[in-house]
């Protein structure tokens, strides 16, 4: 993919590769001279992407800080979105401050998408074999073996037994929902970024996502007091029944993604989500 030939056709200048993310991230500039950020993707994820931003744009109307303007396209044969670059920074240290301002826009997502979706049978699909479009696919972990395949046994069992109805389809879900996907400036959160994973489905599945990772992060890059926020606020909005789900389908997507990219992390993802996921369906067992 060439972020040059697509910046092109935009009509767009590259000005600088921007740190972190799982995809590249360019700065450009549109010929007025402001600046906006453009990923590229594969021409196959169009459509999800279509779908993200869409969702992302139902959570804005809501007064939740999303890049304004962010689109999605197809150009020079790639996918691609563009967004409004916003002011401030991806915060070092979580503050308890963030965490409760995250927390009010997290409201805005639910029945944001009252028309609703098919999310809670797919989710529960995935559980039981796999979903490649959900993040989720089963085949790097079986093939990774030891003690991640264990745990997808485990996770197997959760959705063999799962109720679809325990989950909600008409919700807008960021779907990485975590304590570096956001801007700052001082205490104020300036914007939510990374919306491409976006889509209809149960919000409380970033709320649990949330809780993941400031309880792994909490004294690190997060305040402890962020944490016990977030981790206060998924106790008492996800029963437990819903809870052992979300966390099996988090637990999915994290075992997938490193054994399937990222496998010298194996072992610590491991034992984070024996840790702050798995205590919740085992104890429903």
């Amino acid at each position: 993919m060439s972020t040059e030939a697509v910046a092109a056709a935009l009509g767009l200048e590259v000005v600088d590769l921007l740190p972190g993310g799982e995809h590249q991230v360019w700065a450009v500039r549109d010929d007025s001279g402001s600046e906006c950020v453009l990923k590229l993707f594969a021409r196959r994820e169009a459509a999800r992407l279509e779908l993200a931003v869409a969702t992302a744009v139902r959570v804005r109307a809501r007064e939740v800080p999303v890049p304004d303007p962010y689109v999605a396209g197809v150009a020079a044969g790639c996918a691609y979105t563009l967004q409004a670059r916003c002011r401030g920074a991806v915060p070092e240290w979580l503050e308890d401050a963030h965490a409760r301002q995250l927390l009010g826009y997290w409201e805005a997502h639910r029945d944001a998408v009252p028309e609703g979706s098919d999310w809670p049978e797919r989710a529960v699909a995935a559980l039981c074999g796999g979903d490649r479009e959900l993040f989720a696919d089963h085949a790097p972990v079986r093939a990774t073996g030891g003690p991640a395949a264990r745990l997808l046994d485990e996770i197997v069992v959760v959705g063999q037994a799962a109720d679809p109805s325990t989950l909600r389809g008409t919700d807008a879900m960021h779907g990485d929902w975590h304590h570096r996907n956001l801007l700052v400036d001082g205490e104020r959160v300036t914007g939510i970024i990374d919306w491409e994973n976006a889509r209809p489905g149960d919000a409380r599945l970033d709320l649990v996502l949330l809780s993941y990772w400031t309880s792994v992060y909490a004294g690190i890059g997060v305040a402890p007091s962020a944490a016990t926020r977030v981790g206060a606020a998924a106790d008492r909005v996800v029963e437990p029944e819903a809870r052992a789900l979300l966390c099996a389908v988090v637990a999915l997507h994290q075992l997938w993604f490193v054994c399937a990219f990222r496998p010298e992390r194996l072992t610590e993802t491991v034992d984070q989500v024996r840790r702050h996921l798995a205590p919740h369906w085992s104890t429903r067992g």
